[in-house]
């Protein structure tokens, strides 16, 4: 799942995701990604956005989706360092290259629970 409110970057980021052989689902907030997850159980994976407007954040939604769906695997992305310093989650800084997103996925969902 990719979970990104600017449309450009969400789409250029789920191009790369799916060069890299991804199934990506979009969100475009915090709100729309919950919808999905309760309806989905495909989903390994989640990226997010760390600033989203709309009332929930991305480490708002981490949290939630850590607690609702334990399995799931949370990366979390940020072009903001400060939002990110105590973020108990993986962060990709802004912008990220394919390389640095290929290798921040893999990493994530190789990682034994």
């Amino acid at each position: 799942m990719l979970v990104e409110d600017d449309r450009k970057v969400r789409n250029l980021t789920r191009k790369r995701r799916e060069h890299l052989g991804y199934v990506v689902v979009e969100a475009e907030n915090g709100t729309a990604a919950l919808e999905q997850l309760e309806v989905r159980d495909d989903v390994a994976l989640m990226l997010s956005d760390i600033v989203m407007p709309g009332g929930m954040d991305g480490l708002e939604l981490a949290d939630k989706v850590s607690v609702l769906y334990p399995s799931l695997k949370v990366i979390l992305a940020t072009g903001f360092a400060p939002k990110a310093k105590d973020a108990p989650y993986p962060v990709l800084r802004k912008p990220y290259n394919i390389d640095t997103l290929s290798k921040g996925l893999r990493a994530l969902l190789d990682e034994k629970p």
